[in-house]
Formats: C-alpha cells, sequence, structure tokens
C-alpha cells in the first residue's frame, strides 16, 4: 500500500520536529541565545537597535516576541552607546588578544542572561521550530520544481533529519530563519523568472529584504542560488527585466522600512578617505546606515576570526585551516544522505546535476576562506544543492521497481537512524570512522 505524498511530507516533518520538541526542554541555554533574545527586546520595546548590530534585527524580534507578550523587559542599562565594533576595538586598543564575543562582557547583556531562565527559551524555541516547519515545506517545493514527487519525498527526508538542519532549530539562533526565508525566496525567483507580473515581482522584493533583515550573510548566499537557479532555467526565463528592477526596488523600500527610514552611518564605517576632509565620513548622510554598520562589524569579525575547537582537535590539527567547511561539511552527513548526494552527483548528463554540483563548489569556495571557523552553523545554506543531488540520486534509483524498494529500505534506514546523529554529544563525531578517514585526508592536505 502507498502512503498518499502529503501524509508522507506530514510524518517526515513530524518525525523531525519531534526529534527537536524532544530536545528543546532539555537543551541549556546556549551561547548565543541571550544576545539574540536581548536585541530582539530592544528592537520590540525600545525602538532602538544599538546592543549587538552584527546582525539585524527581523528574526531576533519575532524570536522575542513571546518574551515582549509575557511582559520580559530588556535592560535599559549601559552600554548602549557602543556597538560590538566599538567596544570591541576598544578591548585590543587595551591589550586584548584573540577573537572573542566581546558583547557578552556588556553589563546590559550579562544582566538579562543573569535573569534568563531554562522556562523563558521555551517559547521563542517554538518559534524557531516553527520556521524550521516553513523550511521543510519550502524545500519540497523547490525540489518537486526539478525533481518527480518520489525523489523530493526522499530529499525531504535526508534535508529534514540532517544533523545540522536538526541540531539548530532546537536553539533561539538565526541560521534556521535565514535558510527557510532563501528557500523561500529561491520559489519566489523561480516563479518571477517563468511569470513575470506585479505580484510574482513584489513577493521576490518582499522576500529579498527578509533574508537580509535576517542575517546579513544573505547577502552572500543569495547572488549565488538565484544565479544558479537562473542557469538552470535560462531557456525557460521570461526575460522582464522592468520587474526585476521592480522587485530590487520593494527589498530596497522595505529594509529601510524596518530601520524608520533612517539617514545616517556611523563614523567608523566609512574612514576619512585620502584628500578627504577628516570630518566626512560624520556628516554622511546615507540610508540604511545600520546595515552598513552591520556589514562593517561582520568584516571585522571575519578579519579577526573565530576557530572552532573541533578545528583543534588531534584528526585534523595539522590541516590548512581552509578545509574546516569542507571538512565538517562531510563528516555531518550521515551515511546515506552522503551517498545518495554521491550518487546523484555521478549522473552528469542527467538536468540539472551539472549546475547543481557547480553551485556546491562555488559556496564552498566562497566560505573556505573565511576565519570564522566555527560549528556549521554559518553555511546550512549549502545544504541546498547538497539534498537537490541527493534528488538526483533517488531519481535515478526510483526508476525501476526493485530501485524503488532499495530507495523505501534506504528511507527507513535513515529515518530510524537520525536520532542519534542528534543526541551525540557533538556535532563532529571525532572518533567514527567516518570523521578519521576524512580527517586522515585533509591532514595530508597540508
Amino acid at each position: 500500500m502507498t502512503l498518499p505524498r502529503w501524509l508522507l511530507i506530514t510524518l517526515i516533518i513530524a518525525s523531525g520536529a519531534g526529534i527537536i520538541l524532544y530536545h528543546i526542554f532539555r537543551l541549556p541555554i546556549g551561547s548565543d541565545e541571550a544576545a539574540h533574545l536581548l536585541t530582539g527586546l530592544e528592537y520590540l520595546q525600545q525602538e532602538d537597535y544599538r546592543y549587538e548590530r552584527l546582525h539585524p534585527p527581523l528574526a531576533r524580534a519575532i524570536a522575542a516576541l513571546p518574551m515582549h507578550l509575557q511582559g520580559k523587559k530588556a535592560p535599559v542599562t549601559a552600554p548602549c552607546s557602543s556597538s560590538f565594533a566599538e567596544f570591541y576595538n576598544a578591548r585590543l586598543a587595551e591589550g586584548a588578544q584573540g577573537m572573542f564575543p566581546a558583547y557578552c562582557l556588556h553589563p546590559a547583556l550579562e544582566q538579562f542572561q543573569a535573569n534568563l531562565t531554562a522556562s523563558d527559551l521555551r517559547l521563542p524555541r517554538l518559534v524557531i521550530l516553527g520556521f524550521y516547519i516553513i523550511a521543510c515545506l519550502a524545500f519540497y517545493r523547490l525540489a518537486n520544481a526539478f525533481f518527480p514527487a518520489g525523489p523530493s519525498v526522499f530529499a525531504l527526508l535526508i534535508f529534514a533529519h540532517l544533523p545540522p538542519v536538526i541540531w539548530f532549530s532546537g536553539f533561539v539562533m538565526l541560521d534556521i530563519p535565514l535558510l527557510a526565508a532563501l528557500l523561500l525566496t529561491c520559489l519566489a525567483w523561480l516563479h518571477l523568472l517563468q511569470r513575470p507580473h506585479f505580484y510574482t515581482a513584489l513577493a521576490f522584493g518582499l522576500m529579498l529584504a527578509v533574508c537580509i533583515l535576517i542575517k546579513y550573510s544573505a547577502l552572500l548566499w543569495l547572488p549565488l542560488l538565484c544565479g544558479a537557479f537562473l542557469w538552470i532555467n535560462r531557456r525557460s526565463v521570461d526575460w522582464a527585466l522592468r520587474w526585476w528592477g521592480f522587485a530590487g526596488a520593494v527589498a530596497f523600500a522595505a529594509m529601510w522600512a524596518a530601520f524608520d527610514f533612517s539617514l545616517s552611518i556611523p563614523a567608523n564605517v566609512i574612514p576619512p578617505l585620502k584628500n578627504t576632509p577628516a570630518d566626512w565620513a560624520t556628516q554622511a548622510w546615507l540610508p540604511l546606515g545600520e546595515v552598513w554598520q552591520g556589514i562593517y562589524e561582520i568584516v571585522l569579525k571575519n578579519a579577526r576570526g573565530h576557530t572552532s575547537p573541533h578545528w583543534q582537535g588531534h584528526l585534523f590539527a595539522h590541516a590548512d585551516p581552509a578545509w574546516y567547511y569542507p571538512f565538517s561539511l562531510l563528516v555531518s552527513l550521515p551515511f546515506v544522505a552522503l551517498l545518495m548526494t554521491l550518487l546523484g552527483t555521478s549522473r552528469w548528463r542527467t538536468y540539472p546535476t551539472v549546475s547543481l554540483f557547480i553551485l556546491l563548489i562555488a559556496m564552498l569556495l566562497t566560505v573556505m576562506p573565511s576565519q570564522i571557523q566555527v560549528n556549521l552553523h554559518h553555511i546550512l545554506p549549502i545544504y541546498i544543492p547538497v539534498c537537490l543531488l541527493a534528488a538526483q540520486g533517488a531519481a535515478f534509483l526510483s526508476r525501476r521497481a526493485s530501485g524503488q524498494l532499495v530507495l523505501e529500505l534506504i528511507g527507513v534506514f535513515y529515518l530510524l537512524t537520525a536520532s542519534t546523529h542528534f543526541i551525540a554529544p557533538k556535532l563532529i563525531p571525532q572518533h567514527s570512522l567516518q570523521s578519521r578517514w576524512i580527517g586522515e585526508t585533509f591532514n595530508s592536505l597540508n
């Protein structure tokens, strides 16, 4: 008996959500959760956004909304006058070394975190779980745009139970909201390419703004994803450039409105240029000054670096740090997901394998120079092409009845073992045979 497709999709998402729910009430307070909630409350209650500008306010405000409705207040004590970058630069001037989360030293955040309990985090974490469900539904629609229903459901099974996706859906962090927004943006982009008119352009423009207002790293992922899907659909594209321009204008207006149509820019973002008056930067009046400030702080953080303790472990202590993300990507994939991705990649002559593989390599090459080598939440969007390639592998297996049976058995095995990957004490299982073999391989690259 074949189950209806909608029931399979529901069961897959419910399975992943059940794992996340089980751990939402058991996980301790994450190191970044207090900062995200504090800045979200600040945006909602004080109409200000100066505690920490490294990330934009949208997802933070949505996650903090339950606490706001419950009457939880953000501290109003200083140092609201100094951002992460300004505070961090001051610490460096005092002789501090290395990269550290300087905003955690703010008295306001220390006060807020001291009063934060595990029960306070439950509703905000449930909000992030909602983004996980949206991401799963959007991924299925995206996969179904290129592959039949069966392979798309299998790819959803892989995507919804990936250890990094499951893990970061249990914390108040920005990466799952960004992943959901990117997938919805890709869907809106496909609709705009095929049926350009006012509503598809409006939807795409609003989703562009949502992505950037969730996390500034969207500016890195959006060109790669949209460019890849434009190339894949190049033969059916309606080149209505006026609607593309309209979508860009909508995105700009929505972002500017989110920051109350501000016209300013901090002096430390644009330093005085050569042959330019020294006070030029302080007199600069530009829209979206907060966005420029956030990008500046990201550049500062990346320049200083942030290294994961996993990279310093014995498995890959001698490898070039540039290999951190390729190594972590391979180790984070369960064996079934890795096998299906490799099988899909081997189908070179089948549409759209080559384009998806080039997208995967381009995303990896983009993040390899980064000095922020701490865990996988920074590169969750890279699992989009990975799981689409797994859908290609599933499409190849499902061409025959025997292959469909094998695919069903693989899916059941993957579903039964998915929770063990999440329950593991470390996201990167350093003692597994898979990680040990990959670690030795990458150490040889030095």
